[in-house]
Parts: C-alpha cells; sequence; structure tokens
C-alpha cells in the first residue's frame, strides 16, 4: 500500500471510528460486528429455528425450553453451575444458545464487522445497557477465559431471541473499507486474529477457515502455469477474499496481472504483499521489475536493491539490477552486478548476454566476444532457442 492509498484508506478508518465515538457519548454500551447486514440481530438457538418456529407464539416458550435442555446437557462438561455461565461458555465455543455475543470494546466489534464477507456491507450495531432492561440484560460472563477478557466479551440475554433493529443504532461498514479498517486496526490498536482468537480453540477454529484456501491457491497456480493470467486472478482474488493477510495470494495476483500487462495492479499487490511480509525478497524484486517497466529506474534499483540486501545471494536481483544501472548510464554499476550474478550461477545465459552487450559498447571486444560464446553454448545446453538467436543476430 502507497502513502497516497494508505492514507486514504486510514481516513477512511478514522471516520467510522469517530462516528462509532459521536454515537456513544456518554452512555454505557455495548457492541457488535456483524460482517454481513442482517435482517435482525438474533442468537444463535432463535437462528437454529425453522421460520415457521421462529414466527409461531410459542417461540420464546419453545427457546426457553431448549435453553434449559442445553443447559442441563453442557452442566454435566463444566465444573461450575450458574445458568448464565454455563451458557457463555456453550456460546463462546460456538454452541447454539439465546444469548447474542456482543462487547464492550467498540474496535473490537469493528474488527468482526469486517472480518469476512469481503464483498458485503457490514453493520457495527450499538445497544445501550440502559435500554429496555426488561427485555434485554446484558450480562458479563464470571468465567475466567482468555479469550473472553481480551475480546472485552459480554452477552446480551434476550426472551424473544434477537434484539429489534429500533432499538438498536447502527453504523454501516462499507465493503471497500473493510480490508483498510483491518490494516489500521492491526497497526494502530494491535486488534487483530491473532490477538483476539489467541488459545488452542480459536486456533483449531481457525484452521478449518485457514485451509478453506488450499483447492483456490492451488487452481491459481495452476491458472499461472498455463498463463491464463485472468483465471489466476480470479483464484488468488478468492483467497485474498478469504483471508485478506495471505501475503502470498496477493503476491501472485500481483504476477498475474503484470502477466496480463496491468502494471499498476501488479505493484498494488506487490505492495500488499510486501506491508504483510517486509522480509518477502520475491515480492521486492517482482516489483522492481514492474517499476521498470513504467520508467521508474530509480524505484526500481530500490527494490533491487533491498532483495539483495536481504538475500545476498539472490542472483536474479543482481541481474536485474545490472539492467536497471545499464539503463541509467551506470555502467561500471552494471558490470559489477552482472559479474556478481555469474560468480552465484555460473549457468545464467542470459546475464553473460547482457554483460556481453555491455563490454562490447565499452570497446571490450575480446571480453564481449567470450561472454557470447559463453552464452550461446548454455543457451544450447538449455534449449533457450530464443536467446540464441537474440545472440546469433547480434554477432552476425
Amino acid at each position: 500500500m502507497n502513502q497516497d492509498t494508505t492514507a486514504v484508506v486510514y481516513q477512511a478508518a478514522r471516520h467510522v471510528i469517530n462516528k462509532i465515538s459521536g454515537k456513544i457519548g456518554h452512555r454505557r454500551c455495548v457492541f457488535r460486528g456483524e460482517p454481513v447486514w442482517y435482517e435482525k440481530c438474533s442468537s444463535s438457538l432463535y437462528r437454529k429455528m425453522p421460520d415457521d418456529m421462529r414466527e409461531s407464539r410459542e417461540a420464546p416458550a419453545l427457546q426457553t425450553i431448549y435453553r434449559d435442555l442445553i443447559v442441563e446437557s453442557a452442566a454435566k462438561h463444566v465444573d461450575f453451575k450458574e445458568e448464565e455461565d454455563i451458557l457463555a461458555k456453550v456460546r463462546h465455543y460456538g454452541g447454539f444458545t439465546n444469548l447474542i455475543d456482543f462487547t464492550g470494546n467498540y474496535l473490537v466489534a469493528l474488527f468482526f464487522a469486517c472480518r469476512s464477507d469481503l464483498e458485503k456491507d457490514g453493520r457495527l450495531v450499538l445497544l445501550s445497557e440502559m435500554h429496555k432492561e426488561n427485555e434485554y440484560t446484558v450480562c458479563i460472563p464470571k468465567i475466567k477465559d482468555r479469550r473472553l477478557l481480551v475480546q472485552s466479551g459480554v452477552f446480551v440475554n434476550t426472551a424473544k431471541g434477537y434484539i429489534d433493529n429500533k432499538d438498536l443504532e447502527i453504523i454501516l461498514i462499507r465493503h471497500e473499507d473493510k480490508e483498510g479498517i483491518m490494516d489500521y486496526l492491526s497497526r494502530h490498536h494491535s486488534i487483530l486474529e491473532s490477538s483476539l482468537f489467541n488459545d488452542l480453540h480459536g486456533f483449531i477454529d481457525n484452521q478449518g477457515e485457514i485451509l478453506k484456501t488450499v483447492p483456490f491457491f492451488n487452481k491459481g497456480l495452476q491458472a499461472m502455469k498455463r498463463k491464463n493470467w485472468n483465471e489466476g486472478i480470479k483464484q488468488f482474488t478468492k483467497v485474498v477474499d478469504m483471508h485478506p493477510r495471505f501475503y502470498l495470494a496477493h503476491y501472485n495476483r500481483g504476477l498475474a496481472y503484470s502477466g496480463m500487462g496491468n502494471i499498476e495492479q501488479a505493484i498494488a499487490d506487490y505492495s500488499k504483499a510486501i506491508d504483510m511480509e517486509p522480509k518477502f525478497t520475491n515480492a521486492y524484486n517482482s516489483r522492481g521489475l514492474a517499476y521498470s517497466g513504467t520508467g521508474n529506474i530509480e524505484q526500481a534499483i530500490a527494490d533491487y536493491s533491498k532483495a539483495i540486501e536481504l538475500d545476498l545471494e539472490y542472483t536474479e536481483a543482481y541481474s536485474n539490477r545490472g539492467l536497471a544501472y545499464n539503463g541509467t548510464g551506470n555502467i561500471e554499476q552494471a558490470v559489477a552486478d552482472y559479474s556478481k550474478a555469474i560468480e552465484l550461477n555460473p549457468r545464467y545465459a542470459e546475464v553473460y548476454y547482457n554483460r556481453g552487450r555491455v563490454f562490447h559498447l565499452l570497446g571490450k571486444h575480446e571480453e564481449a566476444t567470450a561472454d557470447y560464446g559463453t552464452c550461446r553454448r548454455l543457451a544450447r545446453e538449455q534449449n533457450l532457442g530464443d536467446l540464441s538467436a537474440k545472440v546469433r543476430k547480434i554477432t552476425s
């Protein structure tokens, strides 16, 4: 993410945060983030019921019956007896109860509103703790749980299984702002997946979600082998939508954009990969190539140099930086980089060709002839027909 883009994205994040803060005022409130604009803010037990049951007159009584059955069954597996604590524990680990997850920290709620469904608008709902106490009860769990503590988790108990939208204050979270808000929360408030789900249950829950990306990522790689750039972009985008911080998906999508000539978008994806993994040498090298393609040689050299700084034996980065220096007229540095690339990989045929051209321009014909000869031999051995043709053309 470049500086200008970051400023715009972070401005949107701060705007949402200021809007939430303004709505709170001096009231005591609890918050819930929903990645999709659902029809109702409801409990998992309510959502589990078929429509006919939810709309029947017996719905509140049915929920009470199921709640009691859940408490009775779950009580055998915990070492505490309070009903609310049992329900809180069950709900916290994904079970069906009449409790609705909320948090006392609106930044945590904002995280959950942006965490998934990146193509859809989400919402942050705000409920005043003093609002309709006879209908909604805010429950603060007494159980000692690290994840609940970190998430400032609380629960809202409602007899009918949902909270009327008219009793909530709702803030729209635009889908195009979600990724930027997530990045802002991570960088400025240390609110991210690993900190909020910091226990074994959290890891196991998220492990399945992570592995859902495997078939899409593999399809993307297969598409790249066929040079089907559009299909590659499609598959890597699916991965990014599921896990925005999957930096290898951003990087490979950048390669696909580069393959189809969309250099600007390629640079954007390479930059995202670098933001997420600052020591990712391939991303610096690829972004350098992209900058070279736009004529921004200075930035290209900076990226190649960063890749070399991170990996002193990165042959391709030396070769590419040699080409860039050659383009700026810095022939001495170009020769030095070509020579280093050859030292690291004596069978790098194309570098001999490039160094030979520089020697030829410098009038060092003996050195040029030697490099062209080595290039011709290696190109033949490696079946590099195009490179062989280039050598024949320049030496004929």
